[in-house]
């Protein structure tokens, strides 16, 4: 099968190319990789096509190169040329994308990330003219404000997203069941994230000692995350913790104002690389998602971290905020409120319950492993397309019978 895999896909040549000043699309690049190696490993032919937008600010034109990222495997990747410019730049990649497709063919399918209006529009385009299925990967609610500007447009164009989808889509890859539902294609499955391997390769070793609990939290650095709430919580903790902080944001200087102040051991390391996030949750014994619930996502879906603390092998304490698969709830520690008191009473909950959090730990990893690995999402997404290319055919065969 020749997949036709486009999305927005930033790896490390086209960021030092374009000179960011960092990688946004950390997340969504991680998902990209985890879904190309699992559908390689079952012997599809990947092409990834990104329009590798970028918004630095510098009006610059970058240009397009063709190349392999290692975190891609054997996949083909071409980098579309992009302007440097806020807002128009997603003009620009529209029109290029569109003038790429119409040079390229044979291909058996073309998988979408996302229901971007300005990469929908040509992508569906593409899949009429070549007669091929289109799948999308919902990511994104198309209708969600959080973090949008320019509301009203921004909804229209959600709106006739969702409306393209629903006409030209034969399958849909989406991260909760909600999503799911909007786009009404029963050719669907439910992948709410990919766990990378070096995850569920840590080797967990009893590491709580002497009635101390170590506590990670990886994650964006923005209050609305929650990592203020963890440092004053643990600091209303009647035994002695310790607590790393990974990640980035607008909220950085001020989380470790917070933690330099705090007197329990409260170390913020910023941004990491993959080998030293996964050395310390390797080295915690409870993974902490301080989501606040006022946040505008709250209740779509559960954050993708949590499903990566569970395939570390943690144990999560995590506000109520989304819905958890079936099969990962017993390994969560829930609490009710967005106050450090409820976090502290919270972690105090955990701790005294380790025993059986740890045990509900190692079998909701295994779950993890068999349902968001790259294998076990290459091959939901293998099921996906070959559902949508046979009905294709049958659709093809139909109407020349009826002519």
């Amino acid at each position: 099968m020749r997949i036709l895999y486009i999305n927005n896909y930033q790896g490390r040549q086209v960021v030092a190319q374009r000179a960011h000043r960092r990688n946004r699309t950390l997340g969504p690049n991680r998902k990209v990789e985890l879904f190309t190696r699992g559908l390689l490993d079952r012997g599809c032919h990947v092409h990834v096509l990104s329009a590798a937008t970028v918004a630095e600010g510098t009006l610059r034109w970058h240009s397009g190169f063709e190349t392999q990222e290692v975190e891609c495997g054997r996949a083909a990747v071409t980098y579309l040329p992009a302007l440097d410019m806020p807002r128009a730049n997603l003009l620009v990649a529209s029109g290029l994308l569109d003038r790429f497709l119409r040079r390229v063919h044979g291909y058996d399918i073309v998988f979408l990330y996302n229901l971007e209006w300005y990469f929908l529009r040509p992508t569906v385009e593409f899949a009429r003219r070549e007669g091929i299925p289109l799948v999308v990967e919902y990511e994104d609610d198309a209708l969600s404000l959080v973090g949008a500007r320019l509301a009203r447009w921004h909804l229209a164009r959600g709106r006739r997203a969702i409306d393209l989808a629903q006409r030209s889509a034969s399958g849909v890859v989406a991260v909760s069941p909600e999503l799911a539902r909007q786009l009404g294609n029963e050719n669907s499955v439910v992948i709410p994230g990919l766990v990378g391997d070096d995850l569920l390769g840590i080797h967990r070793l009893d590491t709580q000692q002497s009635g101390s609990l170590a506590l990670v939290y990886a994650g964006g650095i923005a209050m609305e995350k929650g990592p203020d709430i963890l440092v004053k919580a643990v600091d209303r903790l009647p035994f002695p913790v310790t607590v790393d902080i990974v990640g980035t944001g607008k909220d950085l200087v001020a989380v470790r104002d917070l933690a330099r102040r705090a007197r329990a051991r409260v170390t913020v390391h910023g941004e990491v690389d993959r080998n030293e996030l996964v050395r310390l949750l390797a080295r915690a014994d409870v993974a902490v998602n301080a989501q606040r619930m006022t946040d505008g996502m709250v209740g779509q879906i559960f954050p993708f971290k949590v499903l990566e603390y569970i395939g570390a092998g943690l144990p999560v304490i995590t506000s109520r905020v989304g819905e958890m698969p079936f099969g990962l709830r017993d390994t969560l520690v829930m609490y009710e409120e967005d106050t450090p008191e409820g976090l502290a009473e919270a972690i105090v909950r955990a701790r005294n319950d380790m025993g059986r959090l740890r045990l509900a730990a190692v079998r909701a990893r295994a779950l993890v492993g068999a349902e968001y690995s790259s294998t076990g999402a290459g091959a939901k997404c293998d099921r996906v397309f070959r559902l949508a290319i046979d009905r294709g055919r049958s659709s093809a065969i139909q109407a020349e019978a009826e002519s």
